[in-house]
């Protein structure tokens, strides 16, 4: 678990000194509105709904229940609203 909290904190140290370095220096870069990337949302919200569906349907971890399902339902939302999103902005559109 530490190795965990050590490897978090580097990566949020370098998201925050890269995004304030590039905001300062390029006052026409925006680090909190940054594009949609396409490709990585729908396959990060499909492995997040594995990650909590297979524990909650296999049986064997220890995890409650209740928290597998919420995380299942809540990725699992999230990709159908990030779909419904692209499917009028990009799809329709054209």
């Amino acid at each position: 678990m530490n190795i965990y909290n050590i490897i978090q904190i580097v990566l949020n140290l370098y998201i925050g000194i890269v995004g304030g370095l590039n905001s300062y220096f390029d006052p026409d870069y925006s680090w909190s509105c940054e594009t949609i990337n396409q490709k990585d949302n729908p396959i990060q919200f499909t492995i997040l709904m594995l990650h909590f569906g297979i524990p909650l349907l296999g049986g064997y971890c220890d995890f409650p229940k209740v928290l597998l399902f919420i995380g299942f339902t809540q990725n699992m939302f999230m990709f159908t609203l990030f779909a419904d999103f692209y499917i009028k902005t990009y799809i329709k559109k054209k």
